[in-house]
């Protein structure tokens, strides 16, 4: 718990922040979200260290950092607020408030490296298989597990797909990826099949819209759809968990 007295920070500190803030805000133009955490990193800083910027130094950084640890915040959080701190040291820096940035040299907290969870082999050979009978919903998503095991693509690239892009009898792929840069994907012939079936299946539809997969809606399918589509079909297979 915050001490009471404690609550209003002193003029000299609260107005180097502001001055951060704003150089954020003009400079930089941080959101209004990010200049909040900023905020309020600084201040639980100099609640916690209780002296001016200007006599900060290495331990101060240092003890806080051990502080905030040792309270059991996550060390991902924990890493945030030293990189708002040597931020904001390095803006006292480099406008002549400080002879050195007494945060540089204060490392990260060692965060744990978790390796990606992924689906075996049969896993995943009878996710993809799982959709079956007639239909335009089996039929697209059928074709959406098979493009995804396939090609190996992100979400948000499939889809961003055009019907065009696809090229059925090369089985290639043009694919807009990060930054709008496009390349073109090579598509295995299972894939090829599937989304081929899918394509006969939404003629009757005869929606103008030019994506590739569509809901139920014939609109463009969103990337929230496509994992509803995956945990479906995984939970069906008694597949539990985050997929």
């Amino acid at each position: 718990m915050i001490d009471t007295e404690k609550e209003n920070l002193p003029p000299v500190k609260k107005t180097h922040i502001d001055r951060f803030l704003k150089f954020l805000e003009v400079e930089r133009d941080a959101s209004p979200h990010t200049l909040r955490a900023y905020r309020k990193d600084l201040e639980d800083f100099f609640r916690f260290i209780q002296i001016n910027p200007e006599d900060v130094d290495l331990s101060d950084v240092r003890g806080f950092i051990a502080d905030q640890i040792k309270s059991g915040l996550n060390k991902t959080t924990v890493s945030r607020r030293l990189a708002s701190i040597r931020s904001f040291f390095r803006f006292l820096y480099r406008e002549g408030y400080k002879k050195i940035n007494p945060a540089k040299l204060v490392p990260n907290p060692k965060t744990p490296k978790l390796l990606p969870r992924f689906l075996s082999v049969d896993d995943t050979f009878s996710l993809v298989e799982r959709p079956e009978g007639p239909g335009l919903l089996s039929a697209r998503d059928r074709a959406i597990l098979e493009l995804l095991y396939s090609s190996g693509l992100r979400v948000s690239e499939l889809t961003g797909l055009d019907a065009e892009d696809i090229n059925t009898k090369e089985g290639l792929l043009k694919v807009k990826g990060k930054g709008k840069k496009e390349r073109i994907v090579p598509v295995g012939s299972k894939a090829i099949d599937a989304i081929k079936s899918y394509l006969i299946e939404r003629i009757p539809l005869k929606r103008k819209d030019k994506a590739l997969f569509l809901n139920r809606t014939g609109s463009r399918l969103t990337d929230r759809g496509v994992r509803r589509v995956v945990v479906k079909y995984a939970r069906m297979i008694g597949i539990s968990g985050r997929i």
